[in-house]
Protein backbone atom coordinates (compact mmCIF):
# COMPACT_ATOMS: atom_id res chain seq x y z
CA UNK A 1 0.00 0.00 0.00
CA UNK A 2 1.16 3.47 -1.17
CA UNK A 3 1.68 6.69 1.13
CA UNK A 4 -1.56 8.00 -1.11
CA UNK A 5 -3.76 4.63 -0.69
CA UNK A 6 -3.39 4.69 2.85
CA UNK A 7 -4.02 7.91 3.93
CA UNK A 8 -7.30 7.39 1.94
CA UNK A 9 -7.78 4.36 4.04
CA UNK A 10 -7.10 5.95 7.46
CA UNK A 11 -9.81 8.74 5.99
CA UNK A 12 -11.84 6.14 5.06
CA UNK A 13 -12.27 4.50 8.45
CA UNK A 14 -12.32 7.83 10.22
CA UNK A 15 -15.75 8.31 8.38
CA UNK A 16 -16.82 5.26 9.92
CA UNK A 17 -15.59 6.08 13.36
CA UNK A 18 -17.36 9.06 12.85
CA UNK A 19 -20.68 7.68 12.09
CA UNK A 20 -20.55 4.89 14.91
CA UNK A 21 -20.04 8.47 17.54
CA UNK A 22 -23.14 9.80 16.40
CA UNK A 23 -25.02 6.54 16.30
CA UNK A 24 -24.21 4.50 19.51
CA UNK A 25 -27.57 3.95 20.36
CA UNK A 26 -28.89 2.53 16.89
CA UNK A 27 -28.31 -1.00 15.42
CA UNK A 28 -25.05 -0.98 13.13
CA UNK A 29 -24.51 -3.69 10.52
CA UNK A 30 -21.66 -4.57 9.13
CA UNK A 31 -22.36 -3.99 5.67
CA UNK A 32 -24.30 -0.31 6.43
CA UNK A 33 -21.11 0.54 8.15
CA UNK A 34 -19.38 -1.13 5.21
CA UNK A 35 -20.86 1.25 2.61
CA UNK A 36 -20.05 4.17 4.29
CA UNK A 37 -16.50 3.17 4.09
CA UNK A 38 -16.40 2.16 0.56
CA UNK A 39 -15.35 -1.22 0.88
CA UNK A 40 -16.55 -4.86 0.58
CA UNK A 41 -17.81 -6.21 3.78
CA UNK A 42 -14.71 -9.37 3.33
CA UNK A 43 -12.23 -6.41 3.22
CA UNK A 44 -13.73 -3.77 5.58
CA UNK A 45 -14.03 -5.31 9.03
CA UNK A 46 -10.25 -7.05 8.56
CA UNK A 47 -8.72 -3.48 7.45
CA UNK A 48 -10.75 -1.71 10.11
CA UNK A 49 -9.31 -4.21 12.88
CA UNK A 50 -5.97 -3.95 11.65
CA UNK A 51 -6.22 -0.13 11.34
CA UNK A 52 -7.99 0.17 14.43
CA UNK A 53 -6.38 -2.19 16.72
CA UNK A 54 -9.60 -4.15 17.82
CA UNK A 55 -12.21 -5.69 15.58
CA UNK A 56 -15.69 -3.35 14.55
CA UNK A 57 -18.05 -4.63 16.99
CA UNK A 58 -15.48 -4.37 20.17
CA UNK A 59 -14.82 -1.35 18.90
CA UNK A 60 -18.66 -0.39 18.96
CA UNK A 61 -19.43 -2.07 22.20
CA UNK A 62 -16.15 -0.23 23.75
CA UNK A 63 -17.73 2.87 22.60
CA UNK A 64 -21.38 2.30 23.82
CA UNK A 65 -19.97 1.21 27.35
CA UNK A 66 -17.56 3.71 27.99
CA UNK A 67 -20.43 6.82 27.07
CA UNK A 68 -22.70 4.97 29.27
CA UNK A 69 -19.97 5.45 31.96
CA UNK A 70 -19.51 9.10 31.11
CA UNK A 71 -23.31 9.48 31.69
CA UNK A 72 -23.56 7.97 34.69
CA UNK A 73 -21.02 10.34 36.23
CA UNK A 74 -22.45 13.25 35.19
CA UNK A 75 -26.44 12.45 35.42
CA UNK A 76 -26.26 9.93 38.35
CA UNK A 77 -30.01 9.67 38.61
CA UNK A 78 -30.42 7.95 35.31
CA UNK A 79 -32.25 4.34 35.71
CA UNK A 80 -29.38 1.68 34.34
CA UNK A 81 -32.26 -0.29 32.16
CA UNK A 82 -32.94 3.06 30.29
CA UNK A 83 -29.66 3.82 29.82
CA UNK A 84 -28.91 0.04 28.52
CA UNK A 85 -31.50 0.55 26.17
CA UNK A 86 -30.38 4.11 25.02
CA UNK A 87 -26.63 2.54 24.23
CA UNK A 88 -28.13 -0.50 22.15
CA UNK A 89 -28.23 -3.28 24.48
CA UNK A 90 -31.03 -5.79 24.83
CA UNK A 91 -31.66 -5.71 28.46
CA UNK A 92 -30.30 -4.32 31.65
CA UNK A 93 -28.43 -7.66 32.01
CA UNK A 94 -26.57 -7.91 29.02
CA UNK A 95 -25.11 -3.95 30.07
CA UNK A 96 -24.81 -4.85 33.27
CA UNK A 97 -22.40 -7.83 32.58
CA UNK A 98 -20.48 -6.11 29.56
CA UNK A 99 -19.77 -3.10 32.00
CA UNK A 100 -18.82 -5.46 35.29
CA UNK A 101 -16.33 -7.34 32.43
CA UNK A 102 -14.99 -3.59 31.48
CA UNK A 103 -14.70 -1.51 34.36
CA UNK A 104 -14.62 -4.18 36.93
CA UNK A 105 -17.95 -3.20 38.54
CA UNK A 106 -21.29 -3.10 38.30
CA UNK A 107 -23.00 0.34 37.23
CA UNK A 108 -24.66 0.24 40.20
CA UNK A 109 -20.97 0.52 42.12
CA UNK A 110 -19.72 2.64 39.96
CA UNK A 111 -22.38 5.06 40.38
CA UNK A 112 -22.06 5.03 43.92
CA UNK A 113 -18.67 5.04 43.72
CA UNK A 114 -18.62 8.48 41.72
CA UNK A 115 -21.62 10.07 43.92
CA UNK A 116 -19.46 9.36 47.29
CA UNK A 117 -16.42 11.12 45.50
CA UNK A 118 -17.49 14.33 43.87
CA UNK A 119 -13.86 15.42 43.54
CA UNK A 120 -12.70 12.04 42.54
CA UNK A 121 -10.76 12.20 38.99
CA UNK A 122 -14.03 11.01 36.77
CA UNK A 123 -16.51 13.31 37.69
CA UNK A 124 -13.91 16.64 37.96
CA UNK A 125 -11.79 15.61 34.94
CA UNK A 126 -14.36 13.10 32.91
CA UNK A 127 -13.19 15.03 29.33
CA UNK A 128 -10.11 16.07 30.84
CA UNK A 129 -7.55 17.54 27.70
CA UNK A 130 -4.50 15.22 29.15
CA UNK A 131 -1.96 17.14 27.77
CA UNK A 132 -0.38 16.16 31.50
CA UNK A 133 -1.55 13.61 33.92
CA UNK A 134 -4.24 15.00 36.20
CA UNK A 135 -2.60 13.65 39.34
CA UNK A 136 0.74 14.72 38.77
CA UNK A 137 1.84 18.50 40.36
CA UNK A 138 -0.88 20.34 40.56
CA UNK A 139 -3.97 18.44 41.19
CA UNK A 140 -3.71 15.34 43.42
CA UNK A 141 -7.92 14.45 43.98
CA UNK A 142 -7.59 15.41 47.25
CA UNK A 143 -11.54 15.80 48.59
CA UNK A 144 -11.65 18.88 49.34
CA UNK A 145 -9.28 20.65 46.90
CA UNK A 146 -9.75 24.13 46.00
CA UNK A 147 -7.80 25.48 42.85
CA UNK A 148 -5.86 28.41 42.62
CA UNK A 149 -6.95 29.05 38.85
CA UNK A 150 -10.34 30.44 38.55
CA UNK A 151 -12.26 29.87 35.27
CA UNK A 152 -13.33 33.16 33.85
CA UNK A 153 -16.47 31.24 31.94
CA UNK A 154 -19.13 32.56 29.46
CA UNK A 155 -21.79 30.88 27.88
CA UNK A 156 -22.10 30.72 24.03
CA UNK A 157 -24.48 29.46 21.43
CA UNK A 158 -22.14 28.27 18.96
CA UNK A 159 -23.62 27.31 15.43
CA UNK A 160 -22.54 24.37 13.44
CA UNK A 161 -18.94 24.25 12.37
CA UNK A 162 -17.65 22.27 9.28
CA UNK A 163 -13.92 21.74 10.20
CA UNK A 164 -10.61 19.89 8.54
CA UNK A 165 -9.33 17.14 10.44
CA UNK A 166 -6.66 15.03 11.12
CA UNK A 167 -6.75 12.30 13.61
CA UNK A 168 -4.61 10.72 15.99
CA UNK A 169 -4.88 7.69 18.20
CA UNK A 170 -2.84 6.83 20.97
CA UNK A 171 -1.11 8.58 24.08
CA UNK A 172 -1.06 12.58 24.21
CA UNK A 173 -0.11 13.37 27.41
CA UNK A 174 2.50 16.41 27.88
CA UNK A 175 3.69 15.41 24.05
CA UNK A 176 4.04 19.18 22.93
CA UNK A 177 6.25 17.93 19.38
CA UNK A 178 3.00 15.69 19.05
CA UNK A 179 0.92 18.47 19.10
CA UNK A 180 2.97 20.55 16.67
CA UNK A 181 3.71 18.13 14.34
CA UNK A 182 0.07 17.38 13.78
CA UNK A 183 -0.59 21.12 13.30
CA UNK A 184 2.21 21.04 10.99
CA UNK A 185 0.66 18.55 8.91
CA UNK A 186 -2.78 20.17 8.87
CA UNK A 187 -0.79 23.69 7.88
CA UNK A 188 0.88 21.90 5.05
CA UNK A 189 -2.85 20.71 3.84
CA UNK A 190 -4.23 24.04 4.29
CA UNK A 191 -1.64 26.63 3.11
CA UNK A 192 -1.90 25.82 -0.41
CA UNK A 193 -5.77 25.56 -0.50
CA UNK A 194 -5.97 29.02 1.19
CA UNK A 195 -7.23 27.77 4.14
CA UNK A 196 -7.08 30.62 6.96
CA UNK A 197 -5.73 28.68 10.27
CA UNK A 198 -6.46 31.97 12.29
CA UNK A 199 -8.71 29.73 14.84
CA UNK A 200 -7.96 25.93 15.21
CA UNK A 201 -8.98 23.39 17.46
CA UNK A 202 -8.18 19.65 19.21
CA UNK A 203 -11.38 17.66 19.73
CA UNK A 204 -11.04 14.68 22.58
CA UNK A 205 -13.09 12.05 21.95
CA UNK A 206 -12.36 10.01 24.46
CA UNK A 207 -12.34 10.14 28.39
CA UNK A 208 -8.91 9.53 29.53
CA UNK A 209 -10.02 8.29 32.75
CA UNK A 210 -12.02 5.43 31.02
CA UNK A 211 -10.05 4.99 27.57
CA UNK A 212 -7.14 2.96 27.36
CA UNK A 213 -4.26 5.59 26.33
CA UNK A 214 -3.26 3.40 23.43
CA UNK A 215 -6.79 3.82 22.18
CA UNK A 216 -7.35 7.74 22.82
CA UNK A 217 -8.75 9.68 20.04
CA UNK A 218 -8.00 13.44 19.33
CA UNK A 219 -8.74 15.60 15.84
CA UNK A 220 -6.69 18.95 14.79
CA UNK A 221 -9.23 20.71 13.35
CA UNK A 222 -9.48 23.79 11.31
CA UNK A 223 -12.66 25.56 10.05
CA UNK A 224 -13.38 25.52 6.42
CA UNK A 225 -15.88 26.78 4.00
CA UNK A 226 -18.50 24.47 2.26
CA UNK A 227 -16.35 24.66 -0.81
CA UNK A 228 -13.30 22.85 0.71
CA UNK A 229 -12.25 19.47 -0.48
CA UNK A 230 -10.44 17.40 1.82
CA UNK A 231 -8.29 14.73 1.11
CA UNK A 232 -6.06 12.25 2.03
CA UNK A 233 -5.37 11.92 5.68
CA UNK A 234 -7.68 15.54 5.75
CA UNK A 235 -11.10 14.40 7.17
CA UNK A 236 -14.08 16.85 7.44
CA UNK A 237 -16.61 16.57 10.06
CA UNK A 238 -19.14 19.32 11.71
CA UNK A 239 -18.71 20.32 15.06
CA UNK A 240 -22.00 20.21 16.74
CA UNK A 241 -23.51 23.90 17.55
CA UNK A 242 -25.65 23.90 20.82
CA UNK A 243 -25.07 25.64 24.45
CA UNK A 244 -20.63 25.65 25.22
CA UNK A 245 -19.54 26.92 28.48
CA UNK A 246 -16.44 28.65 27.10
CA UNK A 247 -13.77 28.82 29.58
CA UNK A 248 -10.70 31.61 28.86
CA UNK A 249 -7.18 31.12 29.57
CA UNK A 250 -3.79 31.92 29.48
CA UNK A 251 -1.46 29.23 29.61
CA UNK A 252 1.79 27.97 29.71
CA UNK A 253 1.98 23.94 28.75
CA UNK A 254 2.22 22.87 32.27
CA UNK A 255 -1.75 24.42 32.98
CA UNK A 256 -3.63 22.73 31.10
CA UNK A 257 -4.57 20.07 33.47
CA UNK A 258 -5.68 22.18 36.48
CA UNK A 259 -7.30 24.45 33.19
CA UNK A 260 -9.36 21.63 32.61
CA UNK A 261 -10.07 20.47 36.23
CA UNK A 262 -10.87 24.06 37.39
CA UNK A 263 -13.71 23.92 34.69
CA UNK A 264 -15.09 20.35 36.23
CA UNK A 265 -14.83 21.35 39.78
CA UNK A 266 -14.84 24.89 40.45
CA UNK A 267 -17.44 26.09 37.73
CA UNK A 268 -19.49 23.06 36.65
CA UNK A 269 -20.84 22.02 40.25
CA UNK A 270 -22.35 25.22 40.93
CA UNK A 271 -23.22 26.50 37.49
CA UNK A 272 -26.93 25.08 36.99
CA UNK A 273 -25.35 23.33 33.89
CA UNK A 274 -24.29 19.59 33.49
CA UNK A 275 -21.78 18.29 30.12
CA UNK A 276 -24.19 17.39 27.11
CA UNK A 277 -23.16 14.03 25.40
CA UNK A 278 -20.69 15.49 22.94
CA UNK A 279 -17.15 15.85 22.82
CA UNK A 280 -15.52 19.13 24.32
CA UNK A 281 -13.21 20.68 23.18
CA UNK A 282 -9.89 23.48 22.78
CA UNK A 283 -10.20 26.35 20.58
CA UNK A 284 -7.17 28.85 19.76
CA UNK A 285 -7.37 31.94 18.19
CA UNK A 286 -3.79 32.36 17.93
CA UNK A 287 -2.83 34.85 20.43
CA UNK A 288 -0.03 34.24 22.48
CA UNK A 289 0.05 36.04 26.12
CA UNK A 290 2.89 37.48 28.47
CA UNK A 291 6.23 35.21 28.56
CA UNK A 292 4.73 32.74 25.30
CA UNK A 293 2.20 31.13 26.82
CA UNK A 294 -1.10 30.52 24.47
CA UNK A 295 -4.53 31.90 25.07
CA UNK A 296 -7.17 29.00 24.91
CA UNK A 297 -11.00 28.56 25.31
CA UNK A 298 -11.86 25.43 26.90
CA UNK A 299 -14.97 24.83 25.39
CA UNK A 300 -17.70 22.15 27.00
CA UNK A 301 -21.18 21.32 25.38
CA UNK A 302 -23.71 22.08 28.39
CA UNK A 303 -27.85 21.42 29.53
CA UNK A 304 -29.59 23.05 31.83
CA UNK A 305 -30.14 20.83 34.60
Amino acid sequence: MNEAQGSEYIARINRVCDYIDRHLGEEMTLGELARIAGFSEYHFHRLFAAMMGETLFAFIQRLRLERAAQQLSVHPSRKITQLALEYGFTSSAVFCRAFKNRFGCTPSAFRGRNQSQKDSSLYQLLRNSGKESAFDGGYNGSKNRRFAMKPDVTIETMKDTRIAYIRYVGPYAGDAALFEGLFGRLGAWAGPRGVDMSTTYIIYHDAPELTDEQKLRLDVCVPIGEEAEVSGEVCEAVIAGGTYAVGHFVLDTDEYSEAWASMYSEWLPGSGYRPADSPPFERYSGDCGEGGRMAVDICIPVEII
